[in-house]
């Protein structure tokens, strides 16, 4: 009994400390601002009104909204 309450203390430490660790990571990952996103776009051939699909503004758009979420790589 005695050297259960030591692996049931380690196990719950271990436990806050991922917890902690795992919010301090989601606190410190950042979001590309608004001005970042348009250069990307620019870059990539997705601004307004380029590219060469049906609707520009449509593409520019969308890979603006992804990119502010941060699923486009920089």
């Amino acid at each position: 009994m005695r050297s259960t309450f030591p692996a049931i203390v380690a196990v719950l430490m271990v436990g806050v400390a991922t917890a902690a660790l795992a919010q301090e990571t989601r606190q410190t990952t950042q979001k590309p601002s608004y001005q970042t996103c348009e250069a990307l776009a620019l870059q990539r051939g997705a601004g307004h009104s380029q590219g060469s699909s049906r609707n520009p503004e449509d593409t520019h758009a969308a890979f603006m909204r992804q990119c502010q979420a941060g699923e486009i790589p920089q």
